[in-house]
């Protein structure tokens, strides 16, 4: 059979249903192919070849049909597949890590389709922009481009669904830096009904998807399981979506380690996620799902394990693949256990070397913020506690309120107040300043239903308002923190707000 052929009516498949096992195994070969026998192709099936290497995970290929596609762009004028091309190459760049040279791509694709009067073609390169703002922190330009400049095109072409994935996408960003009622709101009011009015039940499980992943977060998460079974897997199971069906597993997978039902979580990861990637041939997911199994490894204190996965089953994957992002994340991991064990010489370095500078070159604040925190958990378990309180005060607090995080601030001003008390500040009579970084925690915690965060933040509030002999204070902030360790299951937390309840009692009856 014509390799062309075979490998544009596998992509067609795919581009239908990227379930498509058949497609998939058919595609792979014909990218493999195509690649290596540097074939001359066509923009359409160099597409659906680049497409399909980027979905199955087979970054070298993917890098091979680029080069393809960098000279038949030098060759081919202006068409709509020259663009779609450059949209390609910019995404591929991003994940490398380039994200200066895949802005540069996409502002290039954009007057491409500009030129040819494609407003849908142009209207994509900006929200692929906004990708790249949202990943680097630039939270306001990036809703900026979605509101002001995606929007309105879709509104004008009549084309609701790209106007409901748009403003999900909103709502993404809002649930990442702390707005997650907003987010509801949006994914409730402004995607669901379309979905449901468009008869779309692939887009309307992903949105609820959504939901469960801000339940879940919140401590809600009888409510996030009953949608990921009951709202999610049956559609992806009546589509025949093997790939989805294995993706909302690992999120009930996610579920049952944080509710410490790891046994449950660990079968599913080994026995309903790993054999259909490995199926797929899709080597990213596989690396990933063999993390989260180190993750719960790690958890468990099977460390040796679990850093035999991290170096042996992810890091030659992602490096495999450029993915600079993911061997930066990974190599986190290792250094959680080597912190772990002691080896913080060694975390430390990884940190500062091996972290640092892959997020520094993303422009992701966020990231880099993550791990400076990681920084100062390592340098205040070595007592260096000063150093530490200013990596907190000046490296990460002020990244969290400019990207608008109200729940990565929570977290910040909580561990703040406790590194505060243990440079001595209460004997110096700084109650104050601990206070009011409790106080703040507490509230954004309590408003963003956070029940860890209430918790933890509400123990440490109470016993400084006792201090204070605020014993009133004290105990409606003690009372929200007993109910919140409740909901999470946590005796320990529970029985310590409990007894600094009683306490007080004690106190007042004398």
């Amino acid at each position: 059979m014509n390799l062309g052929l075979l490998a544009a009516a596998a992509g067609h498949a795919l581009a239908k249903d990227h379930a498509n096992l058949a497609a998939h195994a058919v595609m792979a070969e014909a990218v493999r192919r195509l690649a290596d026998e540097s074939l001359p192709l066509q923009g359409g099936l160099l597409m659906h070849a680049i497409d399909t290497a980027d979905l199955i995970g087979r970054g070298d290929d993917t890098d091979q049909l680029l080069r393809h596609a960098e000279a038949l762009l030098e060759e081919e004028e202006q068409t709509i597949e020259s663009a779609s091309l450059l949209l390609r190459l910019a995404r591929r760049k991003q994940r490398l890590g380039d994200s200066d040279n895949a802005l540069t791509v996409l502002k290039r694709a954009e007057a491409m389709f500009e030129a040819l009067g494609v407003e849908r073609g142009a209207a994509i390169c900006q929200g692929e922009v906004a990708d790249i703002l949202t990943g680097r922190g630039e939270t306001e330009e990036a809703l900026r481009i979605r509101r002001e400049v995606e929007l309105p095109v879709y509104e004008r072409l009549g084309d609701v669904r790209s106007r409901a994935v748009t403003m999900g996408q909103i709502a993404d960003i809002l649930a990442d830096r702390g707005e997650p009622d907003e987010a509801l709101c949006i994914y409730r009011e402004e995607q669901l009904p379309v979905f449901d009015r468009l008869g779309d039940a692939r887009s309307r499980a992903v949105t609820m998807g959504k939901i469960a992943d801000i339940l879940a977060a919140r401590g809600e998460t009888d409510e996030a399981l009953r949608i990921r079974r009951e709202e999610e897997l049956p559609v992806y199971e009546r589509l025949g979506d093997v790939r989805s069906r294995a993706v909302t597993m690992g999120q009930i997978a996610d579920i049952l380690t944080g509710r410490g039902e790891t046994d449950e979580a660990l079968r599913i990861r080994r026995e309903e996620e790993l054999p259909v990637y490995e199926r797929l041939g899709d080597v990213r997911s596989r690396a990933v799902t063999m993390g989260q199994i180190a993750d719960i490894l790690k958890g468990r204190g099977e460390t040796d394990e679990a850093l035999r996965i991290y170096r042996e089953e992810q890091l030659p994957v992602f490096e495999g693949l450029g993915d600079v992002r993911s061997r930066a994340v990974t190599m986190g991991q290792i250094a959680d256990i080597l912190a772990g064990r002691g080896e913080t010489d060694e975390a430390l370095r990884i940190r500062r070397e091996e972290q640092l500078p892959v997020f520094d070159r993303l422009g992701d604040a966020r990231a880099r913020a993550v791990t400076m925190g990681k920084i100062a958990d390592t340098l205040a378990g070595r007592g260096e506690t000063e150093e530490a309180l200013r990596i907190r005060c000046e490296e990460q607090l002020p990244v969290y309120e400019r990207l608008g995080d109200v729940r990565e601030k929570s977290v910040v001003l909580y561990k703040i107040a406790s590194l505060k008390i243990e440079t001595g500040a209460l004997e110096r009579g700084e109650a104050q300043g601990i206070y009011d970084a409790l106080a703040e925690a507490f509230e954004i915690a309590k408003s963003l239903k956070i029940p860890d965060g209430v918790g933890a933040t509400g123990l440490l509030l109470g016993q400084i308002l006792v201090l204070g002999s605020h014993y009133d204070d004290a105990s409606k902030v003690l009372e929200a923190a007993d109910a919140a360790y409740k909901v999470l299951g946590n005796e320990a937390g529970a029985a310590a707000a409990a007894e600094m309840l009683a306490m007080i009692e004690a106190r007042r009856d004398q």
